[in-house]
């Protein structure tokens, strides 16, 4: 018997509302986690990422940074450790230049007894693009391309093509991820143990066309 979070997932600051709902294994890490979000969002995974629960960071940390870092590993924290319960509410935040704030809320724990993959159940509306500055400046950005007023609004609006914000693909991104899991990039808890087991960066999945097809129809319909 295996319990399994269903999240709700939200972007901060940014209207109409950015939102996904999908589930995951307890038994997945945070690290784990934030790879789930980057593919059911429809981010890229280029930038760093921090999430803060009850006061306490978790992310990235350098084996050579760990003993003055502040931060709790990511990778080494399983969901089922931060003491979750329906309705509780913590943080997760991506590129920490622009500043991409989410509210995750667990809505729902369930106990199955199959082993199920990470799974997207609905979501509205079309993720920001990358490094375009933050949510202040991505909504005038929209603002621009949905109504250019000028000669240069109508170039970049040439130059990004035809952008939908309200487009969401609830199949391609559950089929995105069940391509990653082929690619073992989640590991269950018995691969744990084993030395040999490499996790699997983004970067060198997208290398492999991946992410191509999704991150051009979220942002480009």
């Amino acid at each position: 018997m295996e319990k399994y979070y269903q999240f709700r997932v939200s972007l901060n600051e940014v209207a109409p509302e950015v939102w996904r709902t999908f589930q995951v294994s307890e038994l997945h890490s945070l690290f784990d986690l934030h790879q789930v979000i980057q593919v059911v969002m429809g981010w890229e995974n280029d930038h760093l990422f921090q999430f803060k629960k009850d006061g306490i960071w978790y992310g990235l940390i350098d084996e050579d940074d760990v003993v003055s870092s502040k931060m709790l590993d990511a990778d080494d924290t399983l969901l089922h450790e931060l003491g979750l319960k329906e309705n509780d509410s913590f943080e997760y935040e991506y590129d920490l230049g622009d500043g991409w704030m989410h509210t995750l809320k667990l809505l729902k724990i369930v106990t199955l007894e199959e082993e199920l993959l990470p799974v997207a159940f609905a979501g509205e509306n079309a993720c920001p693009f990358e490094d375009c500055g933050g949510p202040a400046a991505y909504m005038e950005l929209k603002e621009a391309l949905l109504n250019p007023k000028n000669e240069e609004e109508r170039e970049m609006l040439e130059t990004m093509g035809d952008f939908d914000p309200t487009f969401f693909d609830l199949e391609e991104v559950n089929e995105i991820l069940e391509d990653i899991v082929e690619e073992d990039w989640l590991e269950d808890d018995e691969d744990d143990d084993d030395d040999d087991d490499e996790d699997i960066d983004f970067d060198d999945l997208d290398d492999d066309g991946l992410f191509d097809d999704f991150n051009d129809d979220v942002k480009k319909n």
